[in-house]
């Protein structure tokens, strides 16, 4: 019989939660709001709700252990774009509502960072498409850069005159 071994209790590891604000000078970034370290650490990440501000984004939300996770708004600042819902892990993730800068928005369900599931979108010009969404597109939509949709039927006319033209010798 094997000699029993003396059970090997784990140290637990104890984290403070507390609020504060850190300035990152090289990225010119900066977060005021909840923060999480370990007791014997002065390492901290973001963690509860906080702002978090770069020159490219604004984010003011949840946080669990450095990722935007929760409910949350996040602000494009190079584009003018907008999200606001839910995140998991750092992405899109739940129900949300994202407002290009053209004036074009979806509303519904998000899966990793993707419009998936039950959404309405709705273009520049006001037309609006209801129904299930899957994988960044919807019923009778084609994505483009920059996440603006356009009719399946106007992207094949423009494929076909893009076609005639190189046919012709124009392109």
């Amino acid at each position: 019989m094997p000699a029993k071994r003396k059970s090997e209790k784990k140290e637990e590891q104890v984290f403070v939660e507390e609020e504060g604000r850190y300035v990152h000078e090289e990225q010119s970034a900066r977060y005021v709001g909840g923060l999480r370290r370990l007791t014997e650490s002065t390492f901290r990440c973001r963690h509860g709700r906080g702002v978090f501000m770069s020159p490219t984004i604004r984010y003011d939300g949840d946080w669990h252990e450095d990722e935007m996770h929760g409910n949350g708004e996040l602000r494009f600042l190079t584009t003018g774009d907008l999200y606001r819902g839910q995140f998991s892990h750092g992405v899109f993730e739940g129900t949300g509502t994202y407002t290009w800068a053209s004036g074009a928005s979806y509303e519904g369900a998000w899966r990793a960072n993707r419009m998936h599931g039950l959404g309405t979108y709705t273009d520049v010009n006001g037309k609006v498409w209801n129904g299930k969404f899957y994988n960044g597109t919807g019923p009778g939509l084609t994505p483009f850069a920059g996440g603006i949709c356009k009719e399946k039927a106007a992207v094949k006319k423009e494929v076909e005159e893009a076609v005639a033209l190189k046919t012709a010798g124009v392109l």
